[in-house]
């Protein structure tokens, strides 16, 4: 696991530095300006309830003011609003190491469930080479983190811890309320870190998901609709502004 792990990290780090990027190509264009924007407000010890942002030219009919350049934006009225804690590494780390951090960070999670996965049915070395090789250089998400979707499609590079905790509701047939009730309450805060991590897009796709699966153990859907009111309620800070 560490020597896949490690593995893994080496490529993310290539894939953020290599070649000295200028972050100006592909929606980067608005992703980095974001990260900029998170920055200068922990550096202000200022909530960016509004923030200029886009400070580039504006690709097809022009935004608000019909002119290209920046313009204002309602930070938390936005699909796209990143407030996880670990944000606050920005006040010491540039914009561009923070980048290769949240590479880094989501990529491990995700790793985290893959070993978890492989742990669960004991798979072979072999089985296990192949599932950690194709999760490590997964065409789908190295193309869009390359066009700059690293606020958009976080959720993508930790889909096995999704499914992780989707299995956890239905692992066990005769659960009590006491652990049922725990996997809601997990599962919840997923969802919860899911919505601070990337966007709402990210969020209702694993809702759907877990919707459309809970529909064949209807023993457990009250604990997932149960478990969808919680990441309501902690999301809330999202939902109402919106």
């Amino acid at each position: 696991f560490i020597i896949f792990l490690i593995f893994g990290i080496f490529h993310w780090i290539l894939f953020s530095v290599y070649g000295t990027p200028m972050w100006k190509s592909f929606d980067w264009l608005g992703t980095y300006p974001w990260f900029d924007i998170i920055q200068n407000s922990l550096n202000q010890s200022k909530i960016p309830y509004h923030a200029t942002g886009y400070d580039v030219k504006i690709i097809g009919e022009p935004i608000f003011t019909g002119t290209n350049g920046s313009y204002q934006v309602r930070w938390f009225s936005g699909g796209y609003s990143f407030v996880s804690p670990q944000i606050i590494l920005l006040s010491i780390l540039s914009v561009a190491q923070y980048i290769s951090f949240s590479l880094i960070f989501y990529f491990s999670l995700g790793t985290y469930g893959i070993y978890k996965w492989i742990k669960e049915f004991n798979l072979s070395i072999a089985a296990s080479t192949f599932l950690f090789i194709i999760w490590s250089f997964n065409g789908y998400i190295v193309s869009r983190m390359g066009i700059g979707h690293l606020l958009y499609c976080n959720a993508y590079m930790f889909v096995p811890l999704f499914f992780w905790f989707l299995y956890k509701f239905i692992k066990n047939k005769n659960m009590n309320w006491q652990h049922s009730l725990k996997n809601a309450l997990l599962f919840s805060l997923f969802i919860f870190f899911t919505k601070l991590n990337a966007n709402g897009q990210n969020t209702y796709q694993f809702l759907l998901v877990g919707l459309i699966v809970m529909l064949f153990y209807h023993k457990q859907l009250l604990w997932y609709l149960l478990s969808v009111f919680f990441s309501f309620i902690l999301m809330s800070f999202y939902i109402f502004p919106t």
